[in-house]
């Protein structure tokens, strides 16, 4: 978690750290109050939606990366930040009948 003032630099580090790591299952994104989940979560599964499922299509989203850049998370709506909580707290992201073992949280 990095906090301070504007213009200190902090986008950069971090996105520099994540590169200096060569993670190449990097989620980067910067959260709004009018944001939808599916672009950090990933959206749902059509070809499951016709069969009664809500199944998150995650491959290449914040649950399944290596390393997450989490930019003002704080401005997130609360939609959002209720799922992140457990992302973030548990490190797991439940979707369906699913569980999926977040690395990055």
């Amino acid at each position: 978690l990095l906090l301070g003032p504007p213009g200190t630099a902090k986008s950069l580090l971090a996105t520099t750290f994540g590169k200096a790591i060569n993670s190449s299952a990097m989620f980067q994104t910067q959260f709004n109050a009018f944001m939808a989940p599916e672009s950090v979560f990933g959206p749902y599964n059509p070809k499951l939606l016709l069969e009664g499922k809500y199944e998150r299509a995650v491959e290449g989203y914040m649950p399944t990366a290596e390393f997450a850049y989490l930019d003002e998370l704080f401005n997130a709506n609360k939609g959002i930040l209720c799922t992140m909580n457990e992302v973030l707290n548990e490190r797991v992201f439940k979707q369906g009948t699913q569980v999926v073992k977040c690395v990055a949280a």
